[in-house]
């Protein structure tokens, strides 16, 4: 996983969200908050700085990249009109190995794919973006590969062998679905999954999505006077940002965190 790419997904996750709160905000200060709030929630021990954050967000490794007089309107242009303008930059600028974080990121938030931005993506998922096979935003080869994992592997989230492999996409009668779900003759176990390319916000809404279906489970098992209890888990790939500590503790979900290489 590339690192400068996950700072920036990670700034423009909270810019986004904050704009949504307040749009009517300056662009400027969410960007130098956000810069700051994703530092503090990086891994200490790679001594992360607000200013290494910022180098990454103007593209300034390597160097020149771009000033935030002229970024600040791409972020801008991209939330209020849902410019393309901004996720191109960055392909322009992404190591090869780096654009497919990008791509799922930006084609996932509702900026309007066209032009450059859709050809760069391969045929086939362009077409099913088009046709809105995805809805909004869409499944990333890391999501449907983690997700596969666990349910072959339970054990990886540290279930116990009474379970053996889980069902993926499980449809409650609301017609939500979870990422997998396992079951033994006592107990439910469902886990929504994060992969490396979701950023802050997507594991943010992760575990609200958990307290949504706890009480999914709890009310079908009602329903069906199946006579088992139940839980939900939330699990990602590395780390979750310290930023959503307090998030987690208060809606007591239970975070797994796993290393899946792929």
């Amino acid at each position: 996983m590339s690192q400068r790419v996950q700072d920036i997904i990670n700034v423009m996750q909270l810019i986004r969200s904050w704009h949504r709160q307040n749009p009517n905000a300056s662009i400027t200060g969410f960007r130098k908050f956000a810069c700051v709030a994703v530092a503090q929630s990086e891994d200490r021990s790679r001594k992360v700085d607000k200013n290494t954050v910022r180098d990454h967000l103007r593209m300034g490794h390597p160097p020149p990249g771009i000033s935030f007089y002229d970024l600040d309107p791409l972020i801008e242009n991209w939330l209020r009109h849902g410019s393309n303008d901004l996720g191109m930059r960055y392909l322009e600028w992404a190591r090869e190995s780096e654009k497919v974080m990008l791509r799922d990121f930006f084609s996932s938030y509702e900026i309007g794919l066209t032009g450059k931005l859709l050809s760069e993506l391969d045929s086939e998922t362009a077409k099913n973006i088009k046709r809105g096979k995805y809805g909004q935003g869409g499944e990333s080869r890391e999501h449907r590969q983690l997700k596969d994992f666990i349910a072959q592997n339970p054990a990886a989230i540290g279930l116990p062998e009474k379970f053996k492999f889980g069902k993926t996409e499980y449809v409650f009668p609301s017609r939500d679905s979870i990422d997998v779900l396992f079951t033994s003759n006592d107990e439910w176990v469902g886990v929504e999954v994060k992969s490396t390319v979701s950023g802050l916000e997507d594991v943010e809404r992760g575990l609200y999505q958990c307290v949504k279906y706890q009480a999914l489970l709890r009310a079908v098992i009602a329903v069906s006077e199946l006579g088992v209890t139940s839980r939900v888990l939330l699990a990602t790939n590395g780390r979750i940002p310290e930023v959503l500590y307090s998030i987690r503790n208060t809606l007591r979900v239970k975070a797994v965190e796993i290393i899946y290489l792929g």
